[in-house]
């Protein structure tokens, strides 16, 4: 209640762990011993209806998910979310790719928690991985990934799209935000200069969103 107060839209972090989560004695030095446990499913979501009304959630769904949690977010209705530097494999069709996003979904290039997307490409795909992505963004300079990607998610059929300033500023490794599981060193310490987003970068941006009915 008290997020929806301050927030247009609720993102719910793990969804997975409403269909079932991963249960891990608090004596435990790892998580390794543990057990699943089944989650509140429907139940939960209808009681926060029946108390609130509807609420604008958004399913953080990333990663291996079973039929159980893909069941679930159907159920619901919310929305799902890919992200495009997730989906640079060239030996099957993934579900990250722009191509196969679906209307109900959230998208993004990158996110506060990823590589941006020139470093992604760059330095951390492999070589089949890194040319694939040449091809599908139509470009292998590194000054023009960010833009790519967003044209790429910006033309997607996903309700809504979104990128980082810097995906936007085609940026690359030390300008990363965050990397889970570390503390210190430089996350969250990543500022813009006001210089970097001037005319010609909203201009560009303008474009882009008028070209692909985005406004």
């Amino acid at each position: 209640q008290h997020a929806t107060s301050i927030y247009d839209v609720v993102r719910i972090d793990h969804f997975r762990g409403f269909a079932a989560y991963w249960e891990v004695g608090a004596d435990e030095e790892t998580a390794i011993n543990g057990k699943w446990r089944k989650g509140p499913g429907m139940e939960l979501f209808n009681a926060i209806e029946k108390a609130l009304g509807p609420v604008p959630l958004i399913a953080e769904d990333l990663g291996v998910q079973t039929d159980e949690v893909k069941k679930l977010l159907e159920e619901s209705g919310f929305p799902g979310m890919r992200v495009l530097i997730f989906g640079f494999t060239p030996d099957y069709d993934n579900e990250h790719l722009p191509h196969n996003y679906k209307p109900n979904s959230i998208v993004y290039t990158s996110t506060h928690d990823s590589q941006t997307v020139c470093e992604q490409i760059m330095d951390i795909c492999s070589e089949p991985e890194k040319q694939f992505a040449y091809r599908y963004l139509r470009t292998s300079h590194a000054e023009a990934m960010g833009w790519s990607g967003i044209k790429c998610v910006w033309a997607s059929s996903a309700n809504i799209a979104m990128t980082t300033l810097q995906d936007l500023l085609s940026l690359g490794a030390d300008s990363r935000m965050n990397t889970p599981a570390t503390i210190g060193g430089k996350n969250w310490r990543w500022r813009v200069r006001a210089e970097a987003l001037n005319p010609t970068v909203s201009s560009m941006l303008g474009e882009i969103t008028k070209t692909y009915m985005r406004g």
